[in-house]
């Protein structure tokens, strides 16, 4: 869902748990919180914690942050004049936090 992100230098990695999602894989994202290269995992706001990674929070204390799309805003957001700029800064701030 975040792939875009590797367009302005982020090592995307996959963690959604579908047919794509590999031993390999999982062991990569365990090797990194491990190494405390990764702090933060990003996921969309109408995106459950799947077990995968409620364990990657509870055995590495990795952040989960939560980012909005178009597809997530709310009545509320919209009625506040929210529109993709807006939720797109909001989602920069986050990461810059994230990542800092």
């Amino acid at each position: 869902m975040f792939n875009y992100l590797s367009d302005y230098g982020f090592n995307v990695i996959s963690i959604e748990e579908n047919e794509n999602l590999t031993e390999k894989t999982i062991v990569e994202v365990k090797n990194l919180l491990a190494s405390n290269r990764v702090k933060s995992i990003f996921l969309s706001n109408n995106s459950e914690e799947s077990e995968l990674i409620k364990s990657l929070e509870n055995d590495y204390g990795v952040q989960v942050v939560r980012l909005n799309t178009l597809s997530t805003i709310t009545s509320d957001e919209r009625m506040d004049k929210k529109d993709y700029k807006s939720i797109m800064l909001d989602n920069i701030n986050s990461i810059k936090l994230a990542i800092n």
